[in-house]
């Protein structure tokens, strides 16, 4: 089967649509959304399950890609612009951090683009120091920034005394901290011996997962409480029903990674199973789309997206 029709097959079973049970399984082969010599990595979902976002090479540029088509457009060209990035809960929007260079001197400004006309707008002044990534409140009313050096939230009306009305959850100093509303205080869910380096709330706002500098996966309540060990894994996404965690358990050689597989798990911490097992290709950064139906990964060195297609029973 050709790529393309291979693609428009893609399209009608994404139309489809699926109904979630209680046990994911890969079905048939991983299929390719982008061509080979289309260099992207990092792939996110929109909310909306019909565009895939993901950076260029070494997270320069910042592009979307049709599906099922795999058809793409050129949101950004920024240094950096890939790096972190999060899509608004409505979809409409992408915020990210992009970064120029003047004399040596790396300036970085957060930023928001708008899907319908691959506009931007600035959110932040340029400046030097501007530490994390974004990530947007459940209501898109503001984007804060986590795996930051101090904690900054930003309204996205641009309105700076618009109030925040949730708590946040968020990377600080390598401990999961929660913020409230009121941004009057700050208290530490989790303080791992390793450095929490990245985590996704459960969709139901219940549970989070995270992964540590040492390759290590934990789940708890968002309270912190409830802690349970996943085993080794990293950069961890939910299915959309909250029953499964996707994630990636990578190797290296103290220089680069010489081993890459996905693994999806219960949130539970039962049924670990290898769903790419495939040691000639490195499967990276694992989503799940918002049906439940397709993982979407990029893979290491090749920069090629695929899609693996989830049963569900």
């Amino acid at each position: 089967m050709s790529y393309r029709a291979g693609i428009l097959t893609i399209g009608f079973l994404f139309l489809t649509g699926i109904t979630l049970g209680t046990e994911a399984v890969p079905k048939g082969e991983p299929v390719a959304l982008s061509l080979p010599g289309e260099f992207f990595m990092a792939p996110q979902w929109s909310p909306s399950g019909d565009l895939v976002a993901a950076a260029g090479p070494s997270y320069s540029g910042l592009f979307l890609i049709d599906f099922p088509s795999g058809n793409f457009n050129q949101l950004s060209d920024a240094h950096s612009a890939g790096y972190g990035f999060s899509w608004s809960h409505d979809g409409s929007r992408i915020a990210s951090r992009i970064a120029e260079f003047d004399n040596m001197r790396r300036i970085n400004t957060l930023v928001s683009f708008t899907i319908a006309d691959l506009s931007m707008e600035l959110l932040s002044e340029p400046r030097t120091r501007l530490s994390g990534t974004p990530r947007w409140s459940a209501d898109d009313s503001h984007i804060f920034l986590t795996n930051s050096e101090a904690f900054e939230s930003f309204s996205t009306d641009q309105n700076p005394v618009t109030p925040l009305r949730e708590a946040l959850v968020y990377i600080g100093d390598g401990q999961l901290l929660s913020r409230d509303a009121a941004g009057t205080s700050e208290r530490i869910l989790l303080n791992n011996q390793d450095a929490i380096t990245s985590y996704a709330i459960s969709p139901n706002g219940a549970q989070v997962v995270f992964s540590t500098s040492g390759q290590k996966l934990w789940i708890s309540q968002t309270d912190g409480s409830d802690l349970q060990s996943l085993g080794s894994g990293l950069v961890p996404a939910w299915s959309p029903n909250g029953e499964w965690i996707v994630f990636m358990l990578t190797e290296d050689d103290g220089h680069s990674i010489t081993g890459s597989d996905l693994f999806i798990i219960r949130s539970n911490g039962h049924d670990r199973t290898n769903i790419s097992n495939t040691p000639e290709q490195l499967e990276m950064h694992p989503q799940w789309s918002p049906d439940g139906s397709w993982i979407v990964y990029d893979t290491e060195g090749r920069g090629q997206l695929f899609v693996q297609q989830m049963a569900w029973r």
